[in-house]
């Protein structure tokens, strides 16, 4: 029967599906303009030399990574310009800091290891980075509590919208790949089962 070569596919391929999404989830997190914001990555213990630590800015080219900061050695802090970054291997997780944050800043990131020789990340955690200025009343607007509450609320609609709709994006990618995933792993499934009902 003709089932025999793809179903020798059939596991690596339900093996790939299922491992895969778990290094491509990407978290939100909002920050304001001028704050500091401080990310901390875990990875898996790792034998040998010491596996440089990066972080980067995801290109709208498919893979693509640009590096802002990357560590040259264990326990000793790296820095550029506004970037630093600290690894510690015993505690298996390096520490990731951006000050002075601005609009422009906002974006996707990855922090990870980085490979010098073949010049790739391998990404432990990847965060989608919304900054926003910060809202303040004016003295006008606080003296009269109606007209604050108006205000407000007119201010809020756009800044909701500029704040949901990354996350939305996110969500919705995020939920179709798990969707098509799911399809996938269903359809194999059926195979699976009608060639073993057939043998």
């Amino acid at each position: 029967m003709a089932w025999g070569c793809p179903l020798q596919l059939l596991y690596p391929v339900l093996m790939v599906l299922l491992a895969s999404g778990s290094r491509d989830a990407v978290e939100e997190v909002h920050e304001a303009v001028g704050q500091t914001l401080s990310v901390q990555c875990r990875y898996p213990a790792m034998s040998g030399p010491y596996a440089a630590k990066t972080w980067c800015r995801r290109t709208a080219i498919e893979h693509g990574c640009n590096r802002m900061v990357t560590t040259s050695r264990p326990r000793t802090a790296a820095e550029v310009s506004r970037f630093t970054i600290w690894d510690d291997p015993g505690a298996g997780f390096f520490i990731v800091t951006m000050a002075q944050l601005r609009e422009e800043d906002s974006g996707v990131y990855s922090c990870g290891s980085y490979n010098s020789f073949s010049d790739e990340v391998t990404a432990f955690r990847n965060i989608s980075l919304v900054v926003a200025p910060v809202l303040t009343a004016s003295p006008s607007e606080t003296t009269d509590p109606s007209i604050l509450g108006f205000e407000h609320r007119n201010s809020s609609s756009p800044l909701c919208g500029g704040w949901t709709s990354p996350r939305l994006l996110v969500v919705s990618v995020s939920y179709g790949l798990l969707a098509i995933k799911g399809l996938a792993l269903s359809a194999l499934c059926v195979l699976l089962g009608r060639w073993r009902c057939q043998g």
